[in-house]
């Protein structure tokens, strides 16, 4: 497709699956700022995937950046369920500084393509499921592995659900609530003289710092050990949703805290 139609569907493979109607309303799902000007009534006998996408383009109008964007129907969280399991609008962020930047938008695959790269603060309106993904895919070597960092949450999240019972993005974004700092410390100068000074984090800092303990806490596990990456995930998520002090994550908030407390 053109550049300028970077925000609909490129894989042509996945047009075969879904119907005419899933395929639009993703697009329309999918567009940063979108609004609906018409209803989707796709003809199943003209074809699924092109339909799909001309009724996606034809329903679909980009707005000036001035306006908000929609919020999204409940209905498509029933459709659009992560990996083809989860659901997300069953989430609750409990943390109000949290609840504006841990993002949970319906998607079936979560795997943006980098749109958020070039806009400041756009890594906001991504999934936090796919923020976790990205955190794993460092250092140097596994850079750019997105398949296989999706496969490590997806299998994690399995495991999750498996042990608590419970949905696994739930259980997720209770650990990041828990593991992220409130309080952090400055470097001042002050006349000649340096000193340290108690500041608070900003809510995108806060997701930020849970987001990399985490994925830290899996390279330091599961590096020359028999634990696979997936089980040191799904260990580290538990043990902080359940403030545990196991946890990589928790340890780091308390020590970032302890020091900041006593700067204060």
């Amino acid at each position: 497709m053109e550049n300028k139609r970077r925000g609909y569907f490129k894989c042509t493979r996945l047009n075969k699956i879904f119907n005419a109607d899933l395929i639009a309303a993703y697009n329309i799902l999918m567009t940063p700022k979108s609004t609906l000007i018409a209803p989707i009534t796709p003809s199943p006998e003209k074809g699924v995937g092109v339909i799909g996408l001309k009724d996606a383009m034809r329903v679909v109008k980009v707005v000036s950046e001035g306006q908000e964007a929609p919020s999204y129907p409940p209905e498509l969280a029933e459709k659009f369920l992560l990996f083809g399991k989860w659901r997300l609008d069953e989430v609750e962020v409990k943390d109000p500084g949290l609840k504006g930047y841990i993002c949970l938008k319906p998607m079936l695959v979560p795997h943006s393509g980098g749109r958020h790269e070039h806009r400041r603060f756009g890594k906001a309106e991504v999934n936090v499921v796919e923020r976790l993904a990205n955190m794993l895919m460092r250092p140097g070597p596994n850079g750019g592995k997105k398949s296989k960092a999706l496969k490590i949450v997806r299998n994690a999240l399995e495991i999750i659900h498996l042990k608590t019972g419970e949905n696994p993005v739930q259980v997720l974004v209770r650990a990041i609530e828990n593991a992220a700092p409130r309080e952090d410390v400055t470097r001042l100068s002050y006349g000649g003289i340096v000193y340290f000074k108690a500041v608070d984090i900003s809510p995108q800092r806060r997701l930020d710092l849970a987001l990399r303990w985490m994925g830290e806490a899996v390279r330091m596990a599961s590096f020359r050990s028999r634990k696979t990456p997936e089980e040191a995930l799904a260990d580290e998520i538990i043990a902080a949703a359940q403030n545990d002090a196991s946890s990589y994550a928790i340890r780091k908030k308390n020590e970032l805290e302890r020091i900041a407390l006593a700067s204060r």
